[in-house]
């Protein structure tokens, strides 16, 4: 609810998509109501892909992606969405399904070092230990705060030493 007592206005917004964009929506009724320029909310890349991979397959939420990345009108398609649909893949005992998600993740965004992170952690789940380290390596040396991916890097390294 927004209320504008001085104003003698005010507005209501009813909804069942738990808040998913609640600022932006009260953002761009204020501005439209006092005529400054707006911009309608994004939806999220992440809830559609969600949805068509537990429907069909993560190949068509891949596909899905590919067609609307481009369309930053309409999409939000950040790493940090990409990377919780694979978490909450993963979450689900759908390995496979994360380990093509973060592997879109690390193509789509090689910049991100966190994306190599979270290849790594799935990697590892998936018993490629080898892979996961050089993930846990490249994140860690392009962004030496995340210390999560050298401590990954210092226990596998030491795991496999004893092998």
């Amino acid at each position: 609810m927004h209320n504008e007592i001085d104003a003698k206005s005010g507005f209501i917004i009813l909804t069942n998509n738990s808040g998913e964009n609640f600022e932006a929506i009260i953002n761009t009724i204020v501005n439209i109501r006092e005529g400054r320029p707006y911009e309608m909310p994004k939806k999220s890349v992440y809830k559609e892909m969600a949805k068509r991979t537990f429907e069909n397959n993560v190949n068509d939420a891949i596909d899905f992606y590919h067609n609307v990345k481009t369309d930053t009108v309409a999409y939000d398609t950040s790493e940090f969405d990409i990377n919780r649909l694979g978490y909450g893949l993963l979450n689900e005992d759908k390995a496979d399904d994360a380990l093509a998600i973060f592997k879109l993740n690390t193509e789509e965004f090689p910049k991100f070092a966190n994306t190599y992170d979270s290849y790594g952690d799935v990697l590892l789940v998936k018993g490629d230990s080898l892979q996961a380290l050089e993930n846990f390596k490249k994140c860690y040396a392009m962004d030496s705060s995340l210390q999560c991916a050298k401590d990954k890097t210092q226990a596998l390294e030491a795991a496999l030493k004893t092998k």
